[in-house]
């Protein structure tokens, strides 16, 4: 553990039902972004338990795991294992590929005028926001639910690779915001292909073992249809 926080001050210990904040020199935690929730989860030490209820972007490369402490008490400089709700998460990655889903199917039904203007995906639901100059009639939604359904049953196999923005423009990757500078990753299936900000699809880890040491970016957020996470990491 790098750093502790309690009400927005640093401190050297969190004790027990105390809330707070904890930044780690490496996590396999997902911080909020491109309209999906942070993960929660547990950090663990021999010396107490901090349930995560969230996990916020401090930094571009450092993450604050906000939430309590459950038992005992953690020290600045102690080591931690990381662990993700993996339920959670797993339910956040179908409902942000969900959004994309649905974007295409609002395209092809309403036509190309269409864009995202925002979204929150957590793991109960997803929220898409988009433009259009009149409500949708009950056909077209039925249309678009259609389409997004049997995307999803078809179950088709994808393809994610790390590509500079120009490239990924060429192989029909969609800008929803205007990105320029990020590293995107270019999702190919046969409904979609886009620069995602946000984590639908990945191969980070959902376990770490965290010791003190300078900090890093957590883990670069990837894109595609189903995303898929081993269990632990060391």
């Amino acid at each position: 553990m790098l750093a502790l926080y309690r009400e927005g001050v640093a401190v050297n210990q969190l004790n027990e039902g105390e809330t707070g904040v904890v930044v780690l020199d490496d996590t396999p935690f997902y911080a909020e972004s491109g309209g999906q929730v942070g993960d929660r989860g547990v950090l663990q030490s021999v010396h107490g338990i901090f349930a995560v209820e969230d996990t916020q972007k401090i930094q571009a490369a450092v993450f604050g795991h906000h939430g309590v402490v459950k038992t005992g008490a953690l020290t600045v400089g102690n080591g931690v294992a990381a662990r993700v709700d993996v339920l959670a998460r797993t339910r956040t990655m179908r409902n942000h590929s969900a959004t994309h889903l649905m974007h295409k199917a609002l395209r092809e039904v309403l036509g190309d005028h269409v864009q995202q203007k925002g979204s929150q995906v957590d793991p109960d639901k997803t929220r898409f926001d988009f433009v259009h100059n009149q409500p949708l009639t009950n056909a077209e939604i039925r249309r678009v639910e259609n389409i997004v359904n049997a995307e999803v049953l078809a179950n088709t196999a994808n393809e994610c690779r790390v590509l500079p923005i120009a490239e990924a423009q060429k192989l029909g990757a969609m800008m929803l915001f205007g990105e320029s500078t990020a590293t995107p990753c270019a999702s190919s299936t046969s409904a979609r292909r886009a620069n995602c900000a946000a984590a639908p699809t990945s191969s980070a880890p959902a376990t770490s073992a965290s010791s003190a040491s300078p900090p890093k970016a957590a883990w670069r957020p990837a894109c595609a249809g189903s995303r898929r996470s081993p269990a632990t990491t060391r």
